[in-house]
């Protein structure tokens, strides 16, 4: 964890740079994916850009949810889900992101 429950994330090539204040709502990893993709969970309120704003992309991947990407170099930085008031973040891009309980939440899919 970064100073006083904050935590940094950015892209790849550093053009947007994001914090994240407090611990997530929810944290969990989905086995959809190989490798596995861990994530947090936080409320919108919690999300403040840092640097880079109008080099954020959006794409309305359902009617329930956006990803954010960097226009630059195209490095995922968070999915918002408004309907829930929650972000999404890969705990890959979060500087010093550890939380005890990463297997509270898990998302599996079946296959048909």
């Amino acid at each position: 964890m970064n100073h006083a429950d904050v935590y940094r994330g950015q892209c790849l090539c550093g053009a947007v740079l994001f914090t994240l204040n407090g611990e997530p709502a929810g944290i969990g990893y989905d086995r959809r994916e190989c490798p596995v993709n861990a994530f947090g969970l936080w409320k919108q309120q919690a999300l403040h850009i840092v640097r880079g704003a109008n080099d954020i992309g959006a794409y309305n991947t359902s009617p329930h949810g956006s990803r954010h990407w960097c226009k630059w170099c195209g490095g995922y930085l968070y999915t918002e889900h408004p309907r829930l008031g929650l972000v999404d973040v890969h705990a890959s891009i979060l500087e010093c992101f550890a939380h005890e309980g990463m297997n509270d939440l898990r998302i599996s899919h079946r296959s048909s």
